[in-house]
């Protein structure tokens, strides 16, 4: 019998390695999941509204004020400028939550620190934003973000083929959020403060200009 113990050895070895490609196949498969699953979350449409708003932030240089000011929600209702789920409202919070965020530019001496580009916002537009009043800033958001993604979509020089196709995909994404909406409102009557998604109306009116 202990003659034996050898080959048995080897061919255990033998078999595991032979298996191992496969034993290796769950962790692959997993990160092409995830991978794919990113492609599909974050595709070129959802990564070009999240750069046109990051992008219009630092060109206009958006203080935090303004920022917080879009973030607060509506006292009586808790309903936020944001429809959850939305395909147009979350590439939008995302840029904006990353723009908070940001840190001072470094490399610059005897001035004062530095974490954007442009001077501040018109003056009529900051009003609106500082308002508090819900409606109004709800109003003003939606000027933002058709101007951020018109911007942006300009500097894309699009083919009219590539043109139409964001101007369908931005159409397809506001009715997907217009929807959501009408769903959170059937089950959630503080959220009927809210009768329209202003990034969805301001994405959708950049798409549609010529």
């Amino acid at each position: 019998m202990p003659m034996f113990q050898p080959f048995v050895v080897c061919l255990s070895l033998g078999l595991l390695g032979s298996f191992a490609p496969v034993f290796g196949g769950g962790s692959r498969c997993a990160e092409n999941a995830r991978i794919s699953s990113q492609k599909s979350l974050f595709d070129q449409y959802h990564r070009g509204v999240f750069f046109a708003v990051l992008q219009g932030c630092y060109n206009d240089g958006v203080s935090n004020a303004v920022i917080d000011a879009i973030f607060a929600v509506e006292p009586k209702s808790g309903q936020s400028h944001f429809v959850a789920g939305c395909p147009l409202c979350l590439p939008t919070r995302h840029a904006l939550d990353v723009y908070r965020g940001r840190a001072a530019f470094q490399g610059y001496k005897n001035v004062e620190p530095i974490d954007t580009f442009g001077a501040g916002l018109p003056e009529a537009e900051q009003q609106e934003l500082l308002s508090g009043d819900f409606a109004r800033v709800h109003a003003a958001l939606a000027v933002l973000v058709e101007r951020w993604t018109a911007s942006h979509l300009a500097q894309l020089r699009l083919t009219p083929q590539e043109r139409q196709a964001w101007t369908q995909a931005l159409q397809e994404r506001r009715k997907k959020g217009m929807s959501m909406l009408q769903n959170l409102a059937g089950s959630n009557p503080g959220a009927a403060a809210m009768e329209n998604c202003a990034i969805c109306d301001g994405a959708d009116a950049a798409g549609r200009r010529d």
